[in-house]
């Protein structure tokens, strides 16, 4: 398998299935939860509309949040980093690729945001303002348009 990671990125769609959750074994000991899903990405081109697919993984932290706050079309904005992996594939016979991304940042959008709204609201107690939401899920960033 041939991966070449790229620089950070940002993507923003929709997920396409539900997140599954994995625990992976780490190189330097110990195990790590990972959740995995897919993204499809509406890319605009000469040719018109054309939505792309990218295979996500978020680690540790994330991953507990993924897993709590998204679920099948729930819209998202993502920074992290992308690549293409190559395999052969026994099915085809052929060499096939995907597109892999590595999650560092999390966006929730639409429903999405409105849930994580609502949880910090009954957690904390106040109004769910962005510093609210940043500081009950670091890593988590909020642009709320309701």
């Amino acid at each position: 398998m041939n991966n070449t990671k790229q620089p950070l990125g940002v993507i923003a769609g929709r997920l396409g299935k539900n997140p599954v959750q994995y625990t992976r074994n780490l190189k330097k000991g110990g195990t790590a939860k990972v959740a995995k899903f897919s993204l499809a990405v509406t890319v605009l081109g000469q040719d018109g509309a054309e939505t792309v697919w990218y295979q996500c993984s978020a680690w540790k932290k994330r991953c507990e949040l993924v897993m709590k706050h998204l679920q099948k079309g729930d819209s998202v904005q993502l920074h992290g980093f992308a690549r293409r992996s190559t395999y052969f594939s026994k099915k085809t016979n052929q060499e096939e690729s995907v597109l892999e991304f590595d999650v560092m940042f999390i966006t929730f959008l639409g429903k999405a945001l409105r849930n994580i709204n609502t949880e910090t609201l009954n957690q904390q107690d106040q109004p769910a303002e962005q510093p609210a939401v940043q500081e009950a899920l670091p890593g988590v960033a909020s642009t709320n348009p309701f």
